[in-house]
């Protein structure tokens, strides 16, 4: 996808299959997802190396909501 005449944005998706008993129960399954994402983002956001190789790359890097919100 073509962000402009700057940019080209590549995405990728993380699947998460839950079990039906637990997908029952909306509010504890967009809990956990919830958590599973903000530790993934946590990771991301710590990693001082990867973060000096995408500025370095002047690669920028942003989240949309998950298909459970």
């Amino acid at each position: 996808m073509t962000t402009g005449d700057e940019y080209i944005r590549h995405t990728f998706a993380i699947l998460f299959d839950v079990p039906a008993d637990l997908a029952a129960d909306q509010a504890v399954t967009k809990d956990v997802l919830n958590a599973a994402v903000s530790r993934i983002t946590e990771l991301i956001e710590a990693d001082a190396r990867l973060q000096a190789l995408l500025r370095q790359h002047g690669i920028e890097y942003g989240w949309e909501g998950g298909s459970w919100e």
